[in-house]
């Protein structure tokens, strides 16, 4: 489906996600949904309707990623410099 048609066929993104949901856990022993798009879920399609829908949890990746950065600042974590070592000054020049 294309993105700019995605806000005005809602309801059929809807129900494309619940028949992938439900084509999955027919296939294997689901516990949880992970959206690989956080454009559709959360935003386009609510996370809890599919999740009342199927009866197990939903991920909401957006809130997950926002939920970890305030966790690294809060514990005053920094990236490894030994991994990500600054860029040569020259490059900036």
């Amino acid at each position: 489906m294309p993105l700019a048609e995605v806000w005005q066929r809602r309801g059929e993104m809807r129900e494309l996600t619940l028949r992938l949901c439900r084509e999955a856990m027919a296939r294997v022993d689901v516990n949880v949904v992970l959206p690989f798009c956080a454009v559709f879920v959360p935003f386009m399609v609510d996370l809890h309707e599919i999740e009342d829908e199927i009866g197990i949890p939903v991920i909401n990746g957006v809130a997950v990623g926002l939920r970890t950065a305030e966790m690294f600042v809060d514990l005053k974590m920094i990236y490894s410099k030994k991994a990500y070592p600054a860029a040569p000054s020259a490059l900036w020049e």
